[in-house]
C-alpha cells in the first residue's frame, strides 16, 4: 500500500484532486482521503480551489505541499551537523566549539519555551515537549534528593553525538536555560546512546530583611 509519503511525493509536483492522486497511485478514494486528512493535520499538505475551466458548478479541490515540506524526509542533517562541528572543531579549536554549541542550546530555549512558566516542573514539562517535536522520547522522574532526571532513549542527534560526543552539550544547555536549573549532563555512549540530563532543583530564594538603624 502506498503511505504517506508517496502522496507527499506526488503533490509536490504539482497540485492533485483526489482524483487524480486516486489514478496516479493506483489506491482507493477512502484511501486516499484518510491519508490526506493526516496529511493536512499535520501541516504538510494544503487544499486549494482550481477553478473549473468552460464547466458549472463549484471548483474542485486540488492538494498542494505546504511550505517547509521539501526537507521533511530528508537524511542529510545529521551527517551535515556532524561535519560541520568537526571543521569548527578544527579550524577554530574545541572551545569555539563548545560555545557555540552552549549558545545555540539557550537560544533555542529562549525562542521555544514560554516566558510566563514560573514553576521548575511547568518548565521542565515544556522542554521536554520540545525535545520531543525534535524526535525525542522524553521521561521524567523526581528523585529523592530533590533533582529531577530527564531520560530519553531516541537522542534525535545520535549519529552526530557518536562522532563528537561534547554535541549532548548543546541539550544539556538547552535545559539549563528552559529551567534556569543547573543541568548536569551523564548520557551513557555505548552501543546505544541513552541520554540523561539530571536537573538540580532551584534554589529558594530568602527574602532578605533590613534592619532600621535606630
Amino acid at each position: 500500500m502506498h503511505t504517506k509519503s508517496h502522496i507527499l511525493a506526488a503533490v509536490r509536483q504539482a497540485p492533485l484532486t483526489i482524483a487524480q492522486l486516486c489514478s496516479q497511485l493506483g489506491i482507493t478514494r477512502t484511501a486516499v482521503s484518510l491519508q490526506l486528512k493526516q496529511l493536512v493535520a499535520a501541516g504538510h499538505v494544503r487544499a486549494s480551489h482550481t477553478p473549473r475551466i468552460g464547466q458549472v458548478g463549484k471548483p474542485s479541490i486540488a492538494y498542494e505541499a505546504a511550505a517547509g515540506t521539501e526537507d521533511i524526509d530528508s537524511l542529510a542533517y545529521q551527517p551535515l551537523f556532524t561535519a560541520l562541528l568537526a571543521q569548527i572543531k578544527i579550524s577554530h579549536g574545541e572551545a569555539t566549539m563548545l560555545e557555540l554549541l552552549e549558545n545555540t542550546g539557550r537560544n533555542m530555549a529562549r525562542s521555544s519555551i514560554p516566558s510566563n512558566l514560573s514553576e521548575p516542573e511547568d518548565k521542565i514539562q515544556a522542554a521536554m515537549a520540545v525535545a520531543d517535536a525534535l524526535g525525542a522520547s522524553t521521561q521524567l522522574v523526581k528523585q529523592a534528593d530533590g533533582t529531577f532526571l530527564i531520560s530519553n532513549h531516541t537522542c534525535p542527534a545520535a549519529t552526530s553525538a557518536r562522532a563528537e560526543a561534547r554535541v549532548c552539550h548543546i541539550f544539556a544547555s538547552f535545559f539549563a536555560e528552559a529551567t534556569d536549573c543547573k543541568v548536569l549532563e551523564k548520557c551513557a555512549r555505548n552501543e546505544r546512546i541513552q541520554c540523561h540530563f539530571q536537573i538540580e532543583a532551584p534554589a529558594k530564594k530568602v527574602k532578605q530583611i533590613k534592619k532600621n538603624k535606630s
